[in-house]
């Protein structure tokens, strides 16, 4: 039984697995369920998480772990990552819930959340040369390793919540602690993806650019296998997705407002399709094909 705890949502996974082929076998049972976590943190005064957002999470993870036990699982793991990273009272949280529940659970370091992304892709496919690009509520990994050379790394902090908010306050002039979405985007779109063009030249190292060209880019986490997959109407026998797509659908939900668009997540929905679309065009990523993995498949390996 695996638990991630994210910046946005918490989710578990109870599958069989063969640790030595270190693949899952069969999933027994998987959920998610949105925890505000990131959120709460960019609100806050003094960089904690506060009393009502670990109340409503240790809620979330003790219904989550009730239904995960009905399984009789014989190893637990959890991991929790950016937001805890961050929160000054973070990893005190973290080790709270696994007192509480009596759950093996960590706060990781982004380079093992990169890893264990790649791990879970692994689960998934034997297809060699791919990049695995995982963006969450408060951070983006991007990993790649061929063979046994040393892996092609980036790991930043603009992410859909961070991103969202920031357009709220560089973008749309507003204060983020009071302006909950950035919707409608209107014309402000093409600036938008702009900044998210220049950043990624910018930030993403040239030792990762020169591998993006030439392996397969697999998109993983919320922001692809939820967001940007209901967005563009993709079902599981057409996981690929192209910077066109994503124009086409941009233009279309961008005019739209919050009581126009669906879901837990519509304030970030937007936002998430223009800062793909920004990395796509500044690192020249021609198509992003979608798995359905997250940290879990990596947290059960593990």
């Amino acid at each position: 039984m695996g638990f991630d705890i994210g910046s946005g949502s918490t989710k578990i996974l109870v599958a069989k697995v063969d640790f030595c082929e270190h693949k899952i076998l069969e999933v027994l049972y998987t959920d998610s369920k949105p925890v505000p976590f990131n959120e709460d943190l960019e609100r806050s005064k003094d960089e904690k998480l506060s009393a009502e957002i670990i109340e409503r999470g240790l809620k979330t993870l003790t219904e989550l772990t009730a239904k995960g036990r009905t399984y009789k699982p014989k190893k637990t793991y959890g991991v929790a990552t950016s937001v805890f990273r961050k929160a000054h009272n973070g990893i005190d949280v973290i080790k709270g819930y696994a007192k509480k529940l009596n759950l093996r659970l960590e706060v990781i370091s982004q380079i093992d959340e990169a890893m264990l992304g790649f791990i879970s892709v692994r689960s998934f496919t034997n297809e060699k040369k791919i990049v695995v690009w995982d963006i969450g509520g408060g951070s983006m990994q991007m990993w790649s390793q061929h063979e046994n050379k040393k892996p092609e790394t980036y790991l930043g902090d603009l992410a859909s919540v961070t991103f969202k908010n920031m357009v709220i306050e560089a973008v749309e002039l507003k204060n983020p602690d009071s302006v909950t979405t950035p919707n409608p985007i209107g014309d402000k779109r093409e600036q938008i993806i702009a900044f998210a063009r220049a950043y990624a030249k910018i930030h993403v190292p040239a030792d990762l650019k020169m591998a993006i060209r030439e392996r397969t880019m697999i998109g993983v986490g919320g922001v692809h296998s939820q967001s940007i997959k209901k967005q563009l109407n993709l079902n599981d026998d057409h996981l690929f997705y192209t910077v066109d797509d994503l124009e086409k659908a941009g233009k279309a939900q961008s005019e739209k407002s919050d009581k126009d668009l669906t879901g837990d997540y519509r304030a970030t929905d937007v936002t998430n399709l223009l800062l793909v679309q920004g990395f796509m065009e500044g690192l020249g990523i021609k198509e992003v094909k979608i798995i359905n993995a997250t940290l879990l498949q990596g947290a059960v390996l593990k």
